[in-house]
């Protein structure tokens, strides 16, 4: 068990729940001033998921912050979680302004639909193995002291 926590998982879930957040407000916006059907509480609820889901991971790394073993583990899944939330977003804004320019098959939305999930899955693959190794770290057993058995 460490001693010094592990604090960088939370905060970066922290700042990625931000721009989810952010990012679904506007989108949310916009379906609104386009849409305002009977459906906006399950829509308010879809963009709500993400940036809660995220901060409830940011919330479980700090509980177990003092218990993370191997650091690689969160941050393989922090990086996972920043591609799929944060780059392809960005990614899907730089498409969204290629469609109004020209117009482009829906092969594109679908092969970015892979990518986010293909992330989603292997981070939370990653998240998992945070979350096992954590709670199952070795405990410090006593040193032998088989070889101080000295006889009287």
């Amino acid at each position: 068990m460490r001693t010094k926590p592990f604090l960088a998982p939370v905060w970066f879930m922290l700042s990625i729940a931000i721009f989810a957040f952010f990012y679904n407000y506007l989108l949310f916006s916009v379906v609104y001033k386009i849409n305002t059907s009977s459906m906006r509480g399950f829509v308010l609820f879809m963009f709500l998921l993400w940036p809660l889901l995220i901060l409830s991971e940011g919330f479980v790394y700090w509980l177990i912050r003092y218990k993370i073993t191997e650091r690689k583990w969160a941050w393989a899944h922090v990086i996972f979680i920043l591609s799929a939330l944060v780059l392809l977003r960005c990614v899907e804004i730089i498409l969204l302004a290629l469609r109004i320019i020209r117009k482009t098959d829906s092969a594109i939305a679908r092969f970015e639909a892979y990518l986010f999930w293909s992330s989603v899955i292997i981070a939370h693959i990653f998240f998992v193995i945070v979350l096992v190794r954590s709670f199952t770290a070795k405990k410090n057993l006593p040193p032998d002291d088989s070889f101080l058995d000295i006889p009287h």
